[in-house]
């Protein structure tokens, strides 16, 4: 097994070289949020008639919960089969998780930075915001794991699941905002985690007003996650190489 440290140097390394040829290195991931961010406030905040502070607080929490959810599905429902050269290697097909999950993490984590900023200088602040983000990683983290295995064993399975993330993104309020809408339609909401994960988060800071079923709801997908990575994850990690080699 791969120390923590060298899985931390492994995943910085592999997140750093993705900006190998640039200058400013790294600092395109934040850069390119923020482009992306901009440009979405500009065009939807007037759109939905929403006070300008408010809507980038607003669509600031949608877009980097959305980032972390989209590269836990798209990097990893096929992790083992791009990465079969590794896996000839001694290295554990857990170690290899890690490794592209610190990866992602970096990701998630420098992104992160001008959130906050932003939305505390809109101000909206609160330290349950940022506990939560804690939570939300370890689920990840889970949802990783099984996500992986649907991509070994199920093939075409794994190719639905990353071509309906496009329906995903519109289906869940990161832009848009009708309260009716989910109102009316919460029972089909919550099936969706990451519409729990945007609007904890978003109650937690006062933007969205404060309901206890999303964190009821948002516990019971993050317990089901754990027990189906207990009886699937943990039992057949340890078969994936000879299954794909």
């Amino acid at each position: 097994m791969i120390k923590i440290k060298n899985i931390i140097y492994l995943g910085y390394q592999n997140f750093k070289s993705i900006y190998a040829d640039s200058k400013i290195g790294i600092l395109w991931s934040p850069i390119g949020f923020l482009i992306l961010l901009i440009v979405k406030v500009i065009i939807f905040s007037s759109f939905f008639h929403s006070d300008r502070s408010l809507y980038i607080a607003y669509i600031s929490i949608g877009l980097i919960n959305w980032i972390l959810f989209n590269l836990s599905i798209n990097r990893f429902i096929f992790i083992f089969k791009n990465n079969t050269f590794l896996l000839n290697t001694n290295i554990k097909t857990t170690d290899l998780l890690k490794i592209y999950f610190t990866e992602t993490l970096f990701i998630f984590l420098l992104n992160l930075i001008p959130v906050v900023i932003i939305v505390f200088y809109c101000g909206y602040y609160s330290l349950l915001f940022l506990i939560s983000i804690i939570f939300v990683i370890f689920y990840y983290f889970e949802l990783t794991k099984l996500v992986s295995l649907l991509g070994i064993y199920f093939n075409d399975f794994g190719h639905l699941i990353k071509s309906s993330l496009f329906c995903m993104y519109f289906l869940t309020p990161i832009f848009w905002l009708n309260n009716n809408l989910i109102e009316s339609y919460y029972y089909l909401f919550v099936l969706n985690p990451l519409f729990l994960i945007i609007n904890i988060q978003r109650s937690f800071l006062g933007i969205n007003q404060f309901n206890s079923l999303d964190i009821y709801f948002f516990i019971f997908h993050f317990f089901i996650l754990i027990i189906l990575n207990y009886f699937v994850f943990n039992k057949s990690h340890n078969k994936i190489k000879n299954y794909i080699l």
